[in-house]
């Protein structure tokens, strides 16, 4: 479409003034093909910034992961000895998840007639 339209710009060049006659500028074709070509540009370089994000989220997650392993080691090997203590770090380190409910969608109330308007 690209390419179509920076073509269909170039031949109509020397036409110009016969499109413009015809309400239809060349120039608006120029334009519409500069602002999708810009779209493209901007769509391609959001998703490389999403795809690198998320790289650098996976890594970050995987190094605190870590961190925590070693961490839930130190852990075992403090409270080893103390049984109450041991019981008390395994409730605390549990994180519960909370159900979301889902938002009911409404139906929109049928519109009443004018019969019934008058009725009541």
């Amino acid at each position: 479409m690209i390419d179509g339209g920076r073509a269909f710009g170039a031949d109509t060049e020397p036409l110009k003034k016969d499109f413009i006659k015809h309400g239809f500028s060349p120039d608006e074709v120029s334009a519409a093909v500069e602002a999708l070509e810009r779209a493209i540009l901007d769509y391609t370089g959001g998703k490389a910034k999403r795809s690198a994000a998320i790289r650098e989220f996976d890594k970050n997650l995987e190094a605190a992961m870590g961190y925590m392993r070693r961490f839930e080691a130190l852990v075992a090997n403090s409270l080893a000895d103390n049984p109450a203590a041991m019981a008390e770090w395994t409730v605390a380190r549990r994180i519960n998840r909370i159900a979301v409910r889902r938002r009911e969608i409404k139906s929109p109330e049928p519109a009443q007639t004018v019969a019934q308007t008058v009725a009541a």
